[in-house]
């Protein structure tokens, strides 16, 4: 396949199906005043000015998108049409990223896992839905990512108006065996046009699901959260926190010894998990690692989830907030997820893994949305 131009993040398959590196370039650290520069090559006539992110010592750095609405008299609509095109040739080349994550969860253990997971991933998660639940009972919700359908309870018990998708075929027929009779879809969330503008109380993407694309993924997904709710209706998401301590685990996790036990046979059971996890770690780990890339206010890495056999964005919580606002979203509340409690502007979140974040969509006629109970 022919190299494509200018296209931020896109990994562009040979014909013998392998993956060239990625035409990145170091760049020296920049003051913070310089980061939030403009969108994409196709942008570049219309601004003049590309971002340069920052470059942290030994990583590999490229542009990435930041829409600057201010900058374009016509409005964001021209703007996002520009968007849409870049990520289809993104999509249209494939991603590395797509096919690593996909094969882990195609494999025996993640299915078997998927299919009989419930109830909440964490205290946060609890919370955040507890605290959209009354807004959005009785109305249409949209439950993304789906996967073998641990959230369709949860959610289904707030509205029988309920739709669920997943992009994994594997994932919709597990979900559709765990719950007959609910309505669940093969989807892939960068592009839900089977569904009208305006149709949904609320749309959720739990589980960090959103981390599994790129970031021209992760913006066309937000931008579609966006168009299919309904005026002032709500998209809650969870995503990984950059600063947290998950973002640089290492082959370390899988280095231990057998835990020991009275019962020789649970012994057994587990040094052959520790023989046999450390090899399979430690291959996909060097593998993947080739990926490892960092921008400003977000990163791509391996992640120590099957067994190093996934590779996620990693996002700063300050950054995410500005992307949500680029896209005229209000940030209404984020829960960590080691407690029901709201996160606290300024508050230290290294201990956090990920992040709960609720956005509201801007009510019919005005401007930008406004948290209820508050005053625009």
């Amino acid at each position: 396949m022919p190299a494509v131009p200018d296209v931020p993040l896109a990994l562009q398959e040979s014909d013998a199906g392998g993956t060239p590196p990625l035409r990145l370039k170091q760049v020296p650290r920049i003051p913070c005043g310089a980061r939030r520069s403009c969108l994409f090559p196709a942008c570049r006539p219309v601004c003049g000015n590309v971002q340069k992110p920052e470059s942290r010592p030994g990583i590999l750095t490229a542009c990435r998108p930041v829409i600057c609405p201010a900058k374009h008299a016509g409005g964001t609509a021209a703007l996002w049409s520009n968007v849409a095109h870049l990520h289809e040739v993104v999509m249209a080349s494939g991603t590395a990223q797509d096919r690593i994550n996909q094969h882990a969860w195609r494999s025996w253990g993640a299915r078997r896992w998927f299919g009989t997971a419930s109830d909440w991933t964490d205290p946060g998660e609890a919370a955040a839905i507890a605290s959209v639940a009354d807004e959005v009972r009785g109305q249409p919700i949209l439950d993304v990512g789906v996967g073998g359908g641990r959230t369709v309870a949860l959610l289904r018990a707030l509205s029988d108006d309920y739709t669920a998708v997943d992009y994994m075929p594997e994932m919709v027929e597990i979900c559709q065996r765990n719950h007959p009779g609910v309505r669940v879809m093969q989807m892939d969330a960068r592009n839900m046009s089977r569904f009208a503008d305006n149709s949904f109380a609320l749309v959720m993407f739990s589980f960090n699901g959103i981390d599994a694309v790129d970031y021209a993924g992760r913006v066309a997904i937000l931008r579609e959260f966006a168009r299919v709710l309904r005026p002032g209706g709500l998209m809650l998401f969870s995503t990984h926190n950059m600063r947290g301590p998950s973002y640089r685990e290492n082959l370390s996790r899988f280095v231990r010894l057998p835990h020991l036990s009275a019962n020789p046979v649970a012994v057994g059971i587990d040094t052959a998990r520790v023989i046999c996890n450390l090899p399979i770690a430690t291959f996909n780990y060097l593998r993947h690692s080739r990926l490892n890339r960092e921008f400003d206010g977000y990163a791509i890495r391996v992640c120590a989830a099957h067994k190093f056999g996934i590779v996620i964005v990693y996002t700063e919580f300050a950054a995410q907030k500005r992307a949500l606002a680029e896209l005229g979203l209000h940030t209404d509340v984020v829960f960590g997820n080691l407690n029901g409690e709201p996160v606290r502007e300024g508050q230290d979140l290294h201990d956090v893994y990920w992040f709960h974040f609720i956005a509201r969509k801007a009510a019919a006629g005005d401007s930008s949305p406004v948290a209820p109970g508050t005053r625009p």
